[in-house]
């Protein structure tokens, strides 16, 4: 199946920050390095059969953490060649996911990012993740979020430690469990897969940093993104620079505009 999909992403550093951390994919288009700062407002319109987007937050201090952020995007880039003709994608997404936790490894700077990544394959999605930055998923006006975050304080809310309102705010919110650029003793880091869905017109995904969603109620989402890519992500952006900014901050909102059938029956 073919898809037509209308993209846009909008990342910026806050108001607090001198760099920026984030990085994003957008279906093979991401920052160069020296422009990652910069950030900037960004748009694609695709009709293919497979698409990849994806989200990244570095973390690490000074430059390690853009550092981490770029090289597991530049990563994930080389995926959008290698795996577009493969029926399973996932093998290819663990691929990637090990070489880009090499690459952060290799830097040696005490550096690491999370991951959230979208692939978009005939009419199907799959959604996978390490760490804290999310995706959500908003359909028919009501809005999912399919993923749970890599922290320690998610950790306790699963056990019954914590209720949802003290794992936002407490300190080990943002100590994450999960994360690309971590030692992985011998064992292959693995990230954590949503349920595979089957796309309908009208779906909009949402990748986000935690600046973002340290920002902005999730409640406020839904209206935000129903609207264009475009001016979803933006204005997303816009209402976490409102309320402060106090982190670097990326929206990539993922409108699925038509899913059809080639002329294969596929």
């Amino acid at each position: 199946m073919k898809l037509k999909v209308s993209a846009a992403v909008c990342s910026h550093k806050g108001k607090i920050r001198g760099n920026n951390e984030d990085a994003f994919l957008l279906n093979g288009v991401y920052l160069p390095l020296e422009k990652m700062d910069e950030g900037g407002l960004f748009t694609a319109q695709t009709e293919t059969s497979f698409q990849l987007y994806a989200v990244c937050d570095g973390m690490g201090g000074e430059e390690a953490g853009e550092l981490a952020s770029f090289a597991a995007v530049e990563t994930f880039a080389k995926l959008l060649k290698d795996a577009s003709r493969k029926t399973d994608v996932r093998p290819a997404i663990d691929s990637a996911v090990q070489q880009a936790n090499g690459a952060v490894l290799a830097l040696d700077k005490n550096a690491g990012c999370t991951m959230t990544l979208l692939c978009l394959q005939g009419g199907k999605a799959t959604v996978t993740w390490l760490g804290d930055s999310r995706i959500y998923l908003l359909r028919c006006g009501e809005l999912l979020r399919l993923s749970e975050d890599h922290t320690q304080a998610q950790r306790l809310l699963n056990m019954g430690v914590f209720d949802a309102l003290t794992a936002k705010t407490h300190p080990s919110s943002h100590v994450l469990t999960r994360y690309i650029g971590m030692e992985t003793e011998g064992f292959a880091l693995q990230s954590a897969y949503g349920e595979t869905l089957t796309l309908k017109a009208g779906d909009v995904f949402l990748l986000c940093s935690d600046g973002l969603t340290d920002m902005v109620e999730e409640t406020e989402f839904a209206a935000l993104l129903n609207k264009d890519a475009k001016s979803a992500a933006e204005e997303l952006v816009s209402a976490a620079l409102a309320n402060g900014g106090r982190d670097n901050v990326t929206a990539m909102a993922v409108r699925v505009e038509q899913v059809k059938k080639n002329i294969f029956g596929r």
